[in-house]
């Protein structure tokens, strides 16, 4: 596999013409070429770093990928090409780099031996919509300095065959911007609503605490413009987020961590189709939430000693099921799925278990494997649950080498 990437300085195409490059001209005024756009010049250091913003180390990349292609052996199997273009979401903000097409070009081999180009795939295309240009921030306050942050999101896809997918993004649990103004790292121990609290340095301002959205996809729609068949509506209808105490904050005191690491949703709900004609399906998740630190002031009951306590026993109407500690490592997997009748009614129920499987060289952690050694499915067969249980063993490279099903 190769990369293709280059300089993301404006305008795309032309290289940097010195390193480290100028800085940006300031909002409001039309780029300058040479200028790199979106990265923060500030903090490069090519000699002594004697600035006070090159205190401490920062990452961020300074190219740009235009292009993926795999082979096996010398033979080519796949390319794909990103054509990217400078936009504007806010006058305030500048501009960022926009991912606009992606177009993939299929050789023709004969035996190992490339005979012969395809012509090339039509494009993925990307783009916004004046509702996914969405306000970052919660606190906003342009008189006073605090902008917006608008940034887009993705309004649409169109892919290779002329579908087209729209996006509505949301915040379903809304945000109390009075919580945010009062005792806010508290408060947020418990903290339901797609919102969070981040130290933050804006440009041309002081350090401190700003109140951001965590935006969801709420629905999306699968058109097809070319046959012209029936729009596909999926909506998708989260629990209360989980927020994690962010433990890799450099300002660590008891008082001022925020919880603003997002663990996602433990039950996600997602209906396809409108009207009598559509199918639901519940997906439970862990979110990693066993061992958080809580303040040492907090006396809520999940946070007794200091430590939070979080299981899942075995509910959802699935029976006999483990009580499972939702470990931090646990973090994004599947606990459970179901199909739902309209009624309400489970028509088929899954449940996977899970094991951690730790690489150890030279005495120190390298990675971890998170398998699932054993799983449940069932299935309602005119109200008569029959299904079956299958184990997975593994090796120490986390191969499964026998797998065995049971009925019951």
């Amino acid at each position: 596999m190769t990369f293709t990437y280059f300089d993301r300085c404006y305008p795309l195409g032309v290289a940097c013409g010195s390193w480290p490059p100028p800085a940006p001209a300031a909002p409001g005024n039309p780029p300058v070429a040479g200028t790199a756009l979106d990265l923060p010049v500030d903090l490069i250091c090519t000699g002594v770093c004697t600035s006070a913003s090159q205190v401490s180390p920062s990452f961020f990349a300074r190219y740009r990928l235009g292009g993926v292609s795999t082979f096996a052996g010398a033979v080519s199997v796949d390319t794909w090409q990103l054509n990217t273009e400078w936009v504007s979401s806010d006058i305030q903000m500048g501009y960022k780099l926009w991912v606009r097409t992606i177009q993939r070009t299929t050789p023709i081999n004969t035996g190992t031996v490339q005979t012969s180009v395809q012509p090339v795939l039509p494009y993925i295309y990307f783009d916004a919509t004046p509702g996914s240009n969405l306000a970052n921030r919660v606190d906003a306050y342009p008189a006073g300095g605090v902008p917006y942050m608008r940034f887009f999101r993705i309004g649409y896809v169109i892919n290779e065959f002329g579908g087209r997918t729209d996006i509505t993004y949301g915040v379903p649990h809304g945000c109390n911007l009075g919580v945010l103004s009062g005792n806010y790292f508290f408060d947020y121990v418990n903290n339901g609503h797609d919102c969070y609290q981040q130290w933050y340095t804006p440009t041309g301002a002081a350090y401190g605490v700003g109140a951001f959205y965590k935006y969801l996809v709420t629905d999306t729609y699968d058109a097809d413009p070319i046959a012209s068949n029936p729009t596909i509506h999926t909506n998708y209808l989260y629990s209360g987020p989980a927020w994690k105490r962010n433990d890799q904050n450099v300002i660590s005191t008891d008082v001022n961590t925020p919880y603003n690491i997002f663990r996602g949703s433990d039950t996600v709900t997602t209906t396809v189709g409108d009207g009598a004609t559509k199918t639901r399906s519940t997906t439970w998740f862990y979110t990693g939430m066993n061992g958080d630190e809580c303040p040492s002031f907090a006396t809520t009951s999940f946070c007794s000693g200091g430590i939070r306590t979080v299981s899942w026993g075995g509910a959802f109407g699935f029976a006999n099921l483990p009580t499972d500690v939702d470990h931090d490592w646990l973090a994004g997997k599947v606990r459970a799925t179901a199909r739902v009748d309209t009624d309400g009614t489970h028509l088929f129920r899954t449940y996977n278990h899970h094991i951690k499987q730790d690489v150890v060289i030279n005495g120190f952690q390298d990675s971890r494997r998170v398998l699932s050694d054993y799983s449940y499915s069932w299935a309602n067969e005119w109200g008569s649950w029959s299904g079956t249980r299958t184990d997975t063993t593994f090796n120490s490279l986390g191969a499964p080498v026998m797998t065995v099903e049971h009925g019951f």
